[in-house]
């Protein structure tokens, strides 16, 4: 689900989409597996065809469901949930409220409910009140190597893994920054910790608890004050339950 026609982040979001959808569509070639990608933006980008999207998924029970979203995210005043309200509006001009405003925690729990053997969600976005601008120009080196996979880390955590997983770019109070060269800044992370999870130069055993917490260091370090100079730190929050076999 990415904000691919807003006028600030619009480019950012695209590049997002484009690098899930290239990542995943490997991943499955790679295990042999059905690769189905649901996709939301442009002038599709509205509450009703989320929901409508999630309703409407055929979940086997051996099946793993991934949500990514990016855009802007905020918060209501009276929340306690933890995790951002996403901004349902493809230009600044529509009206927030309820009808394009859905909770991430929200979405969590339909897709859970689904039955799928593994659910991951993910919300990159702002955490903070509405109409805070996240997007900077300061930019960082991406790597280009080959992430030289190993298959056995790559199976466990898609095929031998069962459970659920959310994640959020910030805190409450945060904001989640994005550039037109690299997107946001939680996906590029997530990709680059990933890429190292399931590299054969990796030591570290390959699960989605170390995976998330790297993602969540490099998007604190990318988003440092030392690393840009107009970022504020965002420090990501997530839940991991999963379990192996």
């Amino acid at each position: 689900v990415a904000n691919t026609e807003i006028g600030d982040i619009g480019k950012s979001c695209d590049i997002d989409k484009r690098s899930y959808v290239s990542e995943f569509e490997g991943v499955a070639e790679a295990l042999g597996i059905t690769f189905k990608p649901y996709i939301i933006d442009g002038k599709n980008f509205t509450k009703t065809k989320v929901n409508e999207a999630i309703s409407n998924m055929s979940v086997g029970s051996n099946d793993i469901v991934f949500f990514v979203y990016t855009g802007h995210g905020f918060r209501w005043s009276d929340q306690t949930d933890e995790y951002p309200i996403l901004d349902m509006r493809y230009n600044v001009y529509q009206k927030i409220a309820d009808e394009n405003a859905l909770s991430l925690s929200d979405i969590y729990s339909k897709i859970k409910a689904k039955g799928g053997r593994l659910s991951v969600v993910f919300g990159d976005c702002c955490n903070s009140d509405v109409g805070i601008n996240q997007r900077t120009s300061s930019t960082f080196l991406a790597s280009r190597s080959n992430p030289n996979f190993k298959e056995e880390k790559l199976k466990k955590l898609f095929i031998q893994s069962t459970g659920s997983v959310i994640a959020t770019a910030a805190s409450p109070g945060e904001v989640s920054w994005s550039n037109d060269v690299n997107g946001g800044f939680f996906t590029s992370s997530f990709l680059s910790a990933f890429h190292e999870e399931i590299s054969y130069l990796s030591s570290d055993v390959a699960d989605w608890d170390g995976l998330i917490t790297k993602t969540k260091e490099n998007a604190k370090y990318k988003s440092a004050p030392g690393t840009c100079s107009v970022c504020t730190a965002q420090n990501a929050v997530m839940k991991v339950a999963v379990t192996y076999k």
